[in-house]
């Protein structure tokens, strides 16, 4: 993995088998040996498994070359915070024009402060990991490695620090409060 200069890239996560998870460009924030923080906002066209779709939010996603979750903190089109999205998948790889990892369909979320929505943590869509641990016969090591990961991530929401902070919703493109400050204890 190497740090680069661009200012764009791809974000391209598939599924086990394959097809797509999602595929838009994002704009680069931070990026080195450690993580790549990248931005997209609402009004970006973005090719899924659900088919062409235009994103509605703001989001600062942050991407991990050795971690098996990505998180994406989101906010509404006019930067009400709505929530820590983290979706449990393989640790990317990237290089200067696409950022890949494989989505493991488990996804941990919680809710903001003041998104009108309760601030509980969340498990989402463990029917799809039990068909797709089947029907795409996920190793029983990564079985077990993403359950462990879901729990890892749950307490990392619980304590709050690094990317977890709700303090973090108070970043915007182009503005201060570091990126690095985000990571530690991420």
């Amino acid at each position: 993995m190497r740090v680069f200069d661009k200012t764009t890239i791809l974000q391209h996560t598939t599924k086990y088998d394959g097809s797509l998870h999602y595929r838009f460009p994002l704009e680069i924030m931070y990026n080195d040996e450690s993580a790549l923080m990248a931005y997209r906002g609402p009004d970006v066209v973005m090719e899924s498994y659900r088919g062409v779709i235009t994103s509605q939010q703001h989001v600062l996603m942050v991407f991990f070359p050795d971690r098996y979750h990505n998180v994406a903190v989101m906010w509404e089109a006019d930067w009400t915070p709505r929530m820590h999205y983290v979706n449990i998948a393989t640790p990317a790889t990237w290089n200067s024009h696409v950022i890949t990892a494989v989505d493991l369909d488990i996804d941990v979320y919680r809710f903001a402060p003041g998104s009108g929505k309760p601030s509980s943590i969340e498990l989402d869509d463990l029917d799809e990991f039990a068909r797709h641990s089947e029907a795409f016969a996920y190793p029983e090591s990564l079985v077990d490695r993403c359950r462990r990961e879901t729990d890892a991530v749950v307490k990392l929401l619980e304590d709050g620090d690094g990317i977890f902070s709700f303090d973090v919703f108070e970043w915007r493109p182009g503005v201060g409060l570091g990126p690095i400050r985000f990571l530690q204890g991420s």
